[in-house]
This record gives C-alpha cells, sequence and structure tokens, in this order.
C-alpha cells in the first residue's frame, strides 16, 4: 500500500517538531528519513524540499550534507497542522 504525500509530510514535521529541531536544531537528511521505510527515501527528501519551498523548513548546507530545521516564523502554522491531523 502506498502512504500519501500528506501522511509523509506530516511524519516529517512531527518529528522534527517531537524533537524541537527549531532554529539551532537541526537533522541531516539522512537522519530525517531513519524511521520510515527505505522505499520512501527519495520520497520524503522531495516532500522535505518542498515544505522549504513553503517556508515551514530551512535546509541549508553543513559540510557535504544537507541538514533541515523548522522555520520558528511558521510555529503556529506548524503547531496547526499537527492538531488538524487528530
Amino acid at each position: 500500500m502506498m502512504v500519501s504525500d500528506k501522511k509523509l509530510e506530516l511524519w516529517i514535521i512531527k518529528k522534527l517538531v517531537r524533537h524541537k529541531y527549531w532554529g539551532k536544531g537541526h537533522i541531516s537528511s539522512d537522519n530525517l528519513v531513519k524511521g520510515q521505510d527505505r522505499k520512501y527515501k527519495e520520497r520524503l527528501l522531495e516532500i522535505a524540499d518542498r515544505l522549504v519551498k513553503e517556508g515551514l523548513l530551512i535546509k541549508f548546507p553543513h559540510g557535504k550534507e544537507r541538514h533541515y530545521h523548522l522555520n520558528k516564523e511558521y510555529r503556529r502554522e506548524i503547531h496547526r497542522i499537527i492538531e488538524s491531523s487528530v
């Protein structure tokens, strides 16, 4: 069964909120996809990049890797997304 992009998007957001990756706290692209089926790795990274374009996440280079963290300016919207999923 295929998981929808919306569910994967929510999974990414919840993971980052749970680990408090706001601003200084950040996660590498390799660790971002851990905990989800390997077959979704590329989709998860595409979704993360889409969330960057929407402003919810911030992506920056860290050595040779890409790292992500939640955008503090969208804190209310991020919590609203999580609450509406319950």
